[in-house]
């Protein structure tokens, strides 16, 4: 995706704070209010490339990397992921947890990439609204003192909505994929043309690579943040690879290349990439 879909592009580099719970109380309200918000923001002519299935309403938590910040991603497996599916049972969809992945092989004497700017990234995709708001009210003291022992670094969080899709469906996104993620700030004069970039650009990448290489691409746009102000991302990106060696070697192609400059005609700020490993879904 920046600069052109390479895995080696992704290693670079994001960080604020929140409790899991802290989130609820808003999340009843702009449920209400969404549909109608988005269906007056959105051009009478733009639909996703492919409609989005299953939930559309995401919990985003990003964990920032820093001196003396861990995430321990196989505590969070085999026990706060549990907790989490037991606590909201079928409140949710499913739970995704995505961390560092390895980095691609480096040529000799190239200097080692930088520390990837997130420790974890979480997304968990609601299915039923009311319940995960009346469970979280219940338990996010629970779930709070659970994740305390999974982590130490405060997440960035914010509700999504699914706004597209291309390829294969979510349950298909196994443990062990790798996925780049791309991230756009909000900050003063940033823009992002989000259906511009499913049609525009994000279409024509899944025409190039094909389904051997990429097996699932969702979009999502920033809907809400912490106590109900606005979120910290306009939306994000992501892209599970389907197969890395046909990934990298669809990359090196003429028709990748003339795709990629096609991206930065739909922002105005460039987006924060980060290349990271499903680590955990239930």
């Amino acid at each position: 995706m920046t600069k052109g879909i390479s895995r080696r592009a992704a290693l670079r580099g994001f960080g604020q704070s929140v409790a899991f719970g802290s989130l609820a109380g808003a999340l009843s309200r702009y449920a209400t209010a969404a549909e109608p918000a988005a269906s007056q923001a959105a051009p009478p002519a733009a639909k996703p490339a492919t409609t989005p299935t299953g939930s559309t309403i995401c919990l985003v938590m990003l964990y920032p990397s820093g001196d003396g910040l861990k995430f321990d991603a196989d505590r969070f497996r085999d026990h706060h992921l549990p907790l989490l599916k037991s606590t909201y049972s079928g409140a949710l969809e499913r739970v995704e947890l995505r961390a560092p992945s390895p980095p691609p092989a480096l040529a000799d004497g190239a200097p080692p990439p930088p520390t990837p700017p997130l420790l974890a990234a979480v997304s968990i995709w609601i299915r039923d609204v009311s319940k995960f708001v009346a469970e979280a009210n219940a338990h996010s003291k629970d779930i709070s003192a659970d994740i305390a022992t999974v982590t130490n670094s405060a997440p960035m969080v914010q509700f999504d909505r699914v706004i597209g899709a291309l390829g294969a469906g979510r349950e298909a996104v196994a443990m062990k994929t790798d996925c780049i993620s791309e991230y756009f700030p909000v900050k003063e004069g940033a823009t992002w043309d989000a259906q511009g970039y499913i049609d525009g650009y994000l279409a024509k990448v899944y025409q190039v690579y094909g389904s051997t290489a990429i097996k699932r691409i969702e979009i999502t746009k920033g809907a809400q943040g912490q106590g109900g102000k606005d979120p910290l991302f306009l939306g994000a990106a992501h892209l599970y690879i389907a197969d890395d060696a046909t990934f990298d070697m669809t990359s090196a192609t003429d028709a990748a290349k003339q795709v990629a400059p096609e991206a930065a005609k739909y922002y105005s700020t460039p987006p924060f990439p980060a290349y990271m490993e499903v680590a955990a879904v239930g």
